[in-house]
């Protein structure tokens, strides 16, 4: 019950990242758990953090009451002593992809709530090529729609690219399995 809804709040989290998107990313590979192998510069992917290894970043959840309620009503959220849970909003600028990777550990279920994505294909290259903007997750590839989620265990090989003109964005977060 708590997907639609978090689903219908998608316009108005989009207008709070409208907002956002344009400040500097708090996103440090320095800190990420694959050591900068993801993608090639920082500048390629921008984060805006709601929680940080299970912390609560306040000043942004005070500045994004529509984002901070959607991410209140999602029933086990990894908020605490979590040394991997995280939430925040989630920018792929265009020709960016974050490579293969795994979680380090079978704990947690991520969601991605697309934000913006490129139009969709149609006709004949619709069902030979891959999404514009999309990820892969094991063997399975979708491509993002805005407004809905993808979720998925991310113990299993995923990737995410954006190889549109556009950025491509979503809210991401965490609960445990």
């Amino acid at each position: 019950a708590w997907l639609p809804r978090l689903e219908a709040a998608a316009p108005a989290i989009r207008a709070e990242w409208d907002r956002l998107r344009g400040r500097p990313s708090d996103y440090r590979i320095s800190d990420s758990e694959h050591a900068g192998t993801l993608h090639s510069s920082p500048e390629e992917w921008h984060w805006a953090t709601f929680v940080d290894g299970g912390r609560v970043v306040p000043a942004l959840w005070e500045e994004c009451p529509a984002t901070a309620a959607a991410l209140e009503g999602v029933p086990g959220l990894m908020v605490g002593d979590m040394p991997y849970a995280f939430a925040f909003f989630s920018t792929l600028r265009p020709g960016s992809r974050i490579a293969p990777h795994t979680a380090p550990a079978n704990l947690r279920l991520r969601f991605h709530l697309c934000l913006q994505a490129a139009p969709a294909a149609s006709g004949p290259e619709a069902e030979t090529s891959r999404p514009a903007c999309g990820m892969r997750v094991a063997d399975e590839v979708r491509e993002w729609e805005e407004g809905r989620c993808l979720v998925f265990d991310d113990a299993y090989e995923h990737e995410v690219w954006n190889d549109s003109a556009g950025g491509g964005a979503g809210a991401v977060f965490c609960i445990l399995r």
